[in-house]
């Protein structure tokens, strides 16, 4: 079959039946609208970067949970709502964003357009990366990411607490996403 031809629908029943390299066509096909949104969203670059993986990782670990017969995009951006809410309310625990700079950076954003290269082994390489990972650091990712799961209640489940979890689902995402970027450097 032919990924670019293919629909949503094709190719996610393709992916839930173990063909899991096919996440790279959808991976294509939406980064560049999502980056989009997560530019006019977050007021800086490097947060899109991290909304719209962030958004990529979780569905592709919540992609059962997809109707096929629903908008693939409308259920994309859902997710990255979601997401984006999630990065506000830490900045806002943290405050470190302050509502000015966050104005300041929104405005500065009107300016620029700047895409990320598009790569169609994003999958690929999230599958490698997650395999490198150890046993505890994996059933972090999938309890986070396929379950949902809130940092709270991975804590309870863990016997951790839920500063130790967030730490942790920061530090196993910074893993992955320097093994990607590894991996995608090799590929050029």
């Amino acid at each position: 079959m032919n990924g670019d031809s293919d629909s949503d629908a094709q190719i996610i029943r393709s992916i839930l039946e173990g063909d899991k390299d096919r996440f790279q066509i959808l991976t294509v096909r939406y980064r560049r609208d999502l980056h989009l949104r997560a530019n006019r969203l977050m007021p800086r670059q490097a947060d899109c970067d991290d909304i719209v993986q962030e958004t990529l990782v979780r569905a592709y670990f919540r992609l059962k949970d997809f109707r096929t017969d629903g908008d693939f995009r409308a259920w994309l951006y859902g997710i990255m709502r979601n997401v984006v809410g999630n990065a506000y309310s830490r900045a806002a625990r943290s405050k470190e964003v302050s509502w000015n700079e966050t104005e300041t950076a929104m405005a500065e954003l009107a300016d620029r357009h700047p895409l990320p290269d598009e790569n169609p082994s994003l999958a690929e390489y999230l599958g490698a990366c997650m395999k490198s990972l150890g046993e505890k650091a994996r059933r972090l990712v999938r309890m986070r990411y396929e379950q949902g799961l809130s940092g709270r209640n991975i804590g309870r489940m863990l016997a951790m607490s839920e500063y130790a979890v967030n730490v942790a689902t920061m530090r196993v995402r910074n893993v992955l996403r320097k093994c990607i970027e590894d991996r995608m450097r090799v590929a050029l």
